[in-house]
């Protein structure tokens, strides 16, 4: 189904504003998300990685969280853009 008022994101006019203010909002309530997740699994220790779990020296990180946080973005940026594109010019 296409709708002819679909805009690609690169052509929407929102006033002059880039979308920082989206970015900001969005970024803050994940890192006060993050605060309490650490407040409570680690320093209340409810949470830890089992010992089968490869850790990155120093940053004490699993090796699978990390490749997540590193794949998983661009790829569905990747992902969202095809859409986009494949929805525009449908």
């Amino acid at each position: 189904m296409h709708h002819n008022n679909f805009k690609h994101p690169t052509e929407i006019n929102d006033g002059g504003k880039t979308g920082s203010e989206d970015f900001r909002v969005f970024n803050t309530i994940g890192r006060i998300q993050h605060v309490r997740s650490l407040c409570s699994d680690r320093i209340k220790s409810t949470w830890g990685y089992t010992d089968l779990m490869p850790l990155i020296p120093i940053v004490d990180i699993g090796v699978t969280p990390l490749l997540q946080w590193l794949l998983i973005p661009p790829v569905l940026l990747w992902w969202m853009r095809q859409a986009a594109d494949a929805w525009t010019s449908a």
